[in-house]
């Protein structure tokens, strides 16, 4: 099976994420598996158990970086939108870089 595109996933661990972070995982397994291919979650440990859930499933793959990766989308899971400079700084990093990013929140 070859390699297919790589996600950042990061950010912190939201009190009702886990249900969105599986359906997130879920449709990437389940693109991976149709096109035959492995998709690479890229994780920072920002979101603990990550490992574990993406472990789960036969065609994701988890890798740990510790700097901005080389990756094709990022993933913010952000519990307010104004309280996470790490996240916010990866963000900038995927704007400077031409990566979408997508941010998924509670923030009201």
């Amino acid at each position: 099976m070859r390699n297919g595109p790589t996600y950042l996933l990061i950010g912190t661990k939201l009190y009702t994420d886990t249900l969105v972070l599986r359906a997130v995982l879920e449709g990437l397994s389940t693109q991976a598996r149709h096109w035959g291919e492995t998709i690479v979650i890229l994780g920072n440990e920002s979101l603990p158990g990550l490992d574990h859930e993406v472990e789960a499933f036969k065609y994701l793959a988890y890798q740990y970086v510790k700097s901005w990766p080389k990756c094709n989308i990022v993933i913010a899971f952000m519990d307010d939108l104004r309280h996470n400079r790490q996240t916010q700084e990866w963000l900038e990093q995927a704007k400077g870089n031409g990566i979408p990013a997508f941010v998924i929140s509670t923030y009201h």
